[in-house]
């Protein structure tokens, strides 16, 4: 989820709480972070890439 408003993941969770979702957890996709690094130079490897997460709740 692109979080170019500033929200945070954990208010994002909030707001799916809210909506009636249940038991909404944040899950760290490492992977997807590790496979944007793969392109960049290697001074914008030593910054990284902004993390990345998937919020995930039952129904």
């Amino acid at each position: 989820m692109p979080l170019g408003s500033g929200a945070t993941p954990a208010a994002l969770a909030a707001l799916v709480a809210e909506s009636g979702w249940s038991a909404p957890r944040l899950h760290r996709l490492r992977d997807i972070e590790w496979a944007s690094n793969l392109d960049l130079s290697l001074l914008e490897r030593i910054v990284g890439v902004p993390a990345r997460f998937a919020i995930v709740a039952g129904a």
